[in-house]
């Protein structure tokens, strides 16, 4: 792998312009560590990672620093109790639990990037530890953001459906149409009506007037 190898990439079943299901996945090559260097756990800002510590236990005493130890400030938690924090950082020891100590580490930064040490003893100098290669990296774009891998979803779920908020706002116009038709209607029916009684009582006048002449003439 290269730099230029990080980016979106998609894999899935079908076409590629219109795939049946798919799934996307995310890939960041990074320079920043040796070969040598061992496997490191990708993690993204913001986030919070636990790890285990050594499963040996040895003492009272428990550590959590960051390699190397002896520099300044790199010894977060150094104590005789089994849980214990100081800020982002925390260790707590569960009696039964597979691994007993674990460590944790808060709203990662990008400078939290490197090698930990968690254990047992001085932490200078420990009876028995883990090491915990973390890689932190940035946030990623919320417009290029992908599912996790472990997911996969179909292409036609894709396709935005009217929401129960959007039907509910064309409520009242599709009302407003309604009642409109049916008053169109009855005013309708009524000049209907009304014509047919003005036809009607015009013929009865007509239908009088003959009579009239009739009789006259006779």
């Amino acid at each position: 792998m290269i730099k230029s190898d990080s980016g979106m990439y998609r894999f899935g079943l079908g076409k590629s312009s219109a795939p049946d299901s798919y799934s996307d996945l995310e890939v960041r090559v990074s320079n920043e560590f040796n070969k040598s260097s061992g496997f490191f756990r990708a993690q993204t800002e913001g986030e919070e990672i636990s790890f285990p510590c050594a499963n040996a236990v040895n003492g009272q005493r428990k550590f959590l620093c960051k390699n190397p130890c002896e520099k300044e400030g790199n010894i977060f938690i150094d104590t005789t109790n089994d849980k214990a924090e100081n800020g982002r950082y925390s260790i707590e020891y569960t009696k039964g639990s597979a691994f007993g100590l674990y460590a944790t580490i808060r709203q990662l930064t990008k400078s939290d990037t490197g090698q930990y040490w968690c254990g047992y003893g001085d932490p200078l100098s420990p009876d028995s530890y883990h090491t915990e290669n973390i890689f932190v990296v940035g946030a990623s774009n919320p417009h290029t953001s992908a599912p996790p891998t472990t997911q996969t979803q179909s292409f036609t779920s894709a396709v935005s459906t009217p929401s129960s908020e959007s039907s509910n706002s064309f409520l009242p116009l599709v009302v407003c149409v309604i009642v409109g038709i049916l008053l169109l209607l009855v005013l309708l029916v009524l000049l209907y009506i009304w014509k047919k009684k003005k036809n009607f009582g015009q013929s009865l006048s007509e239908t009088a007037g003959d009579t009239r002449m009739q009789v006259s003439a006779t």
